[in-house]
């Protein structure tokens, strides 16, 4: 009888512990999609905003960004390794180019290291926006790769990058 007790509370201890880590590794990736999707907020424009408000945003790209940062976009001017502040200026020079810009994410897979402190992030990138000067529309999807840093203030990502896919 007292080992069918502690059978049971066994059983039960292992049941809890499983929902707690299935609980908790959706809670990562809950913060993980959250960076990555307000990372694209913060790199949009949309339609009539105004050049001020769109240096504030671009100024938050360090809460989402990590202090070295590699970008590899297959972009000379834009690939390399960079500061979140050497970001917000690429990205500040972009700008006035297009009337309104969206970026969103769609098919995200996400990987967190079994030490929690890393995460690959493998997702479709779209690019939407319109020119200024000719009002050409632009439509560029991609599959991206990105690599995310668990820091004490959340997850910042340090790495974006186009994968490379075999074409014949």
């Amino acid at each position: 009888m007292v080992k069918k007790i502690f059978l049971l509370l066994l059983a039960i201890g292992v049941l809890a512990g499983g929902v707690y880590w299935f609980i908790e590794s959706r809670n990562e990736e809950a913060k993980i999609r959250r960076t990555l999707k307000n990372l694209c907020e913060t790199a949009s424009k949309p339609m009539g905003e105004s050049a001020a408000a769109g240096m504030l945003k671009i100024q938050r790209l360090d809460k989402f960004v990590a202090p070295k940062f590699r970008l590899n976009v297959n972009h000379g001017m834009l690939d390399g390794e960079m500061t979140p502040a050497e970001l917000s200026a690429d990205i500040a020079r972009y700008r006035p180019m297009v009337r309104w810009l969206t970026i969103s994410m769609q098919n995200t897979e996400i990987t967190v290291s079994e030490d929690g402190k890393t995460a690959n992030v493998s997702f479709t990138g779209t690019l939407l926006a319109v020119t200024k000067k000719t009002g050409s529309r632009v439509n560029e999807v991609r599959d991206l790769c990105a690599v995310l840093q668990k820091t004490d203030s959340g997850w910042l990502v340090t790495e974006l990058a186009i994968n490379d896919i075999l074409e014949k």
